[in-house]
């Protein structure tokens, strides 16, 4: 017990050493800049509304995102730390599950697979929503298990709590609602082993009640907002109606199959891919890990079928159920072949270890050690407008401006990079006053006889006619290729 703890610290140690070495390596990604500058909107607006349900997304990270990053004066780093922190508590509830299936051993197995998985250390350091999905997948596998061995009503309550807060986080923790409830019924009714402490079907269902109104108590104020409808219309950027699937777009399927094999191939590591085969074909009919396989395949399935605009990130989920498979087929493996498992867990560790000693220091390194779909898809973190080079030295520039006199500063009403950054970063404050465009047709009213000092800046030459205006630009290049982030001065006859 006393080894178990001290291997679990030094886990944890290592964990937050990976994750928060060299934080600030990739620069503020796409996504990243949107959701802190509407994080900041719902953190700063004296109304505090859920803004960023205007661009599809759920406000719970925002809001964390720009809390954080307020209160330690650097959004990038607040909210990359969130991350971060969500990271460590799906290591933990890593260790617990596979502590509850097989052993401490296990527990400890499957925490060092997680700390040095290529997939994870990516996205536990970035600003995105997937890896606290990932915190909402595991712990509802968690209390789905105590559960199954002993359904008190305080793990439904904990089940409930748990639902809830994923669906303020991302529309897509629904898998996470459904998946329980699925597991708990197979137990109500008969599918699952019985013993004989099980209850009747019709005690666990009214507990199960108890999760599903925790949950809808918890959703309540997110589903009643007036700007929910919106956010519900703009998911079809993401998905597929379900009746897509009798026009039988194949062709789409086979791409997202591709997709996912080519991400887990690579994110995880081939030895990794080949342990899950192993423990698919040895222990499919394992009933104790059958939760597993469901956390896997539902999403798995529900995604090849439906996703659009599909990325790594969004396949994350599927990891969770994986990094268990793989403890537990080292752990059986381990009993009767102490060595062999020694050797998978080297390779997993230094595989981990190469691919992240470029992540951490080197990210267009990182991206040529993969191919196909995985090198495509890490690419927009270093190279064209999706990746921040150039964002944060562009406003930068601006900063020491608003040093010297109050600024005004003109963008383009668009989300992204350079715009939402921009926003997020300068819009609160006191010597800087954004002005949003739709297009540069005319603004001399916005712009002509002000006093102050006004830039534009443009996403690369994308200046929407405003040259006709604004001179003396200065460029910030993006190092991997020739797009920049351009900052430009109203012309002194305009002011």
């Amino acid at each position: 017990m006393r080894n178990t703890k001290f291997i679990l610290i030094l886990i944890i140690v290592t964990y937050f050493v990976t994750r928060f070495y060299n934080l600030t390596v990739i620069p503020i990604f796409n996504d990243e800049s949107t959701y802190i500058r509407f994080g900041l909107h719902q953190f700063n607006e004296v109304d505090h509304k859920p803004y960023s349900l205007l661009i599809g997304k759920e406000p719970l990270m925002p809001y964390l995102y720009a809390a954080l990053g307020t209160i330690i004066n650097d959004l990038l780093i607040g909210a990359r730390a969130i991350s971060v922190f969500f990271g460590f508590l799906t290591l933990l509830g890593l260790f617990f599950t596979v502590k509850t299936i097989a052993d401490n051993k296990a527990g400890l197995v499957v925490g060092l697979i997680y700390v040095f998985s290529p997939y994870a250390l990516f996205f536990d350091r970035l600003a995105v929503m997937d890896n606290a999905v990932n915190t909402v997948a595991i712990w509802t596998l968690y209390f789905t298990f105590k559960i199954l061995t002993n359904p008190q009503k305080r793990f439904f309550l904990i089940l409930g709590f748990a639902m809830g807060i994923g669906l303020w986080i991302k529309t897509s923790a629904i898998f996470y609602v459904l998946l329980p409830v699925l597991v708990i019924m197979h137990k109500a009714y008969g599918i699952w082993k019985k013993d004989n402490n099980s209850p009747q079907p019709t005690q666990l269902i009214l507990k199960l009640s108890i999760s599903l109104l925790t949950m809808f108590f918890l959703i309540l104020p997110l589903i009643s907002n007036e700007f929910y409808a919106i956010h519900w219309q703009l998911l079809s950027q993401y998905i597929y109606p379900v009746y897509s699937i009798f026009s039988f777009p194949v062709t789409l399927w086979i791409d997202n199959l591709l997709r996912v094999f080519f991400w887990l191939l690579f994110y995880l590591s081939p030895f990794f891919i080949l342990i899950i085969a192993f423990t698919v074909i040895r222990f499919r009919k394992k009933p104790k890990i059958f939760p597993v396989y469901l956390w896997f395949f539902l999403p798995f399935i529900y995604e090849i079928l439906f996703a659009k605009m599909y990325t790594s990130r969004h396949a994350l989920n599927l990891t969770i159920p994986l990094y268990i498979l793989a403890a537990y087929f080292i752990l059986k493996i381990g009993k009767v072949h102490k060595l062999f498992a020694f050797v998978m867990i080297i390779l997993i560790v230094g595989w981990g270890t190469f691919y992240g000693s470029y992540l951490l220091n080197y990210p267009i390194g990182y991206s040529k050690l993969h191919l196909s779909y995985a090198k495509t898809d890490l690419l927009q973190y270093t190279k064209g407008f999706p990746s921040g080079y150039g964002v944060k030295e562009a406003i930068d520039y601006l900063s020491e401006k608003m040093k010297i006199k109050p600024i005004v500063v003109v963008i383009h009403n668009d989300h992204g990079n350079p715009e939402d950054a921009v926003v997020a970063y300068l819009s609160y404050k006191k010597n800087c006053e954004i002005i949003l465009i739709q297009d540069g047709s005319d603004i001399s009213e916005l712009i002509n006889g002000s006093k102050k000092p006004v830039y534009f800046v443009s996403r690369g030459e994308y200046n929407m006619g405003l040259d006709k205006y604004f001179a003396n630009k200065k460029t910030f290049a993006k190092p991997y290729d020739s797009e920049y982030v351009g900052v430009y001065l109203l012309k002194p006859e305009r002011n």
